[in-house]
């Protein structure tokens, strides 16, 4: 088995359409020292995963401020709210130098955003002591430095 980029599931070259299919085997997927298994009671199968086992598809911010709260939903339409410290964070692409944010989903298992979601979370950064990011459930999540903005002392 093997989850490409994007979080699609492949068996044997075929895309894993079912939705319900998907979340069950996301549902018994595990990692351990950066290799990804499906786990049952009685098998651990390892499966290639390309980048992260999970796409941000959607995202919610409720409240603002300090009280935002943020939940991002999956590729197998499982909602996480995102709370602790380090759990949202910037995380290069497979091959490259350009980051994209990442949520620890669960228990190191990762969901990269999309780039329709990437765009909207764009929408919604705020600048907090020379970082943009996000808050939620009291956190400042840091995803990139501010551009410093050109200032003139020009008289005249």
């Amino acid at each position: 088995m093997r989850i490409d980029q994007h979080g699609r599931w492949f068996h044997q070259g075929s895309e894993i359409k079912r939705r319900e299919m998907v979340a069950l085997f996301s549902s018994l997927l595990r990692v351990e020292a950066d290799r990804h298994y499906l786990v049952t009671p009685v098998e651990k199968a390892v499966i290639e995963v390309e980048d992260t086992p999970f796409a941000i598809v959607d995202f919610e911010v409720d409240g603002s401020g300090e009280g935002a709260r943020l939940a991002v939903n999956t590729n197998t339409d499982v909602w996480v709210p995102v709370r602790t410290s380090g759990q949202l964070f910037m995380r290069a692409l497979p091959d490259s130098d350009i980051a994209c944010p990442c949520v620890d989903i669960r228990d190191g298992l990762l969901g990269r955003f999309s780039r329709a979601a990437y765009f909207r979370l764009a929408d919604v950064l705020i600048e907090c002591d020379g970082w943009l990011g996000v808050r939620s459930y009291s956190r400042f999540f840091r995803l990139e430095r501010a551009a410093r903005s050109v200032r003139s002392d020009v008289n005249g």
